[in-house]
């Protein structure tokens, strides 16, 4: 926390993991790292407005079908709507800048080498009680290709879960994501 009602989190992590999509034998490492910065202003007692940088990179060891390897920078700003409860609300806008890093092996393959991507996501949480909790989020994204049109896609990832505790040492959880 910076001041009382400002606060925010620095947060880096790094996965590695096989990864032979390409059905061949010989062992392949991806690598995933991810770094982010964000904030969290408190307007009043109820509404924040929230933001964030942050950056990812995947690679891998051996050349791999083109677009699996990239690296991308982003920023993002919405509001959260909070209750007394425990519950809020919270829409968010995301802006991605990416770039591909491996070129295709074939020169003829209509690749670009940089993407944009647009994410609006919404995330709803409900307290039901002290022990229990409701999950929603639903994010419209649209990834653009400067020069090859025909890559572009875009999309909905939406999801939910129910959350919650038996014991101090036991609690479940029920959720269901579609992407």
């Amino acid at each position: 926390a910076v001041t009382p009602r400002l606060r925010g989190n620095l947060t880096g992590n790094q996965q590695e993991r096989p990864n032979n999509s390409t059905g061949d034998t010989a062992p392949n490492q991806q690598t995933q790292t991810h770094y982010r910065a964000d904030a969290d202003y408190e307007v009043d007692g109820l509404l924040h407005v929230v933001g964030g940088a942050s950056q990812d990179k995947v690679s891998n060891q051996n050349a791999v079908t083109a677009g699996q390897e990239y690296r991308s920078h982003a920023l993002d700003a919405g509001i959260r709507y909070n209750r007394p409860s425990g519950s809020y609300v919270q829409l968010r806008l995301k802006a991605t800048d990416g770039t591909y890093l491996r070129p295709p092996s074939n020169p003829t393959e209509a690749i670009d080498n940089k993407f944009s991507q647009i994410d609006n996501a919404l995330q709803v949480h409900w307290s039901i009680g002290s022990a229990s909790s409701a999950d929603f989020n639903a994010t419209a994204f649209q990834r653009s290709h400067p020069v090859y049109g025909q890559r572009d896609f875009s999309g909905l990832h939406w999801g939910g879960s129910l959350n919650g505790s038996v014991s101090a040492k036991t609690a479940w959880n029920v959720g269901y994501q579609h992407e």
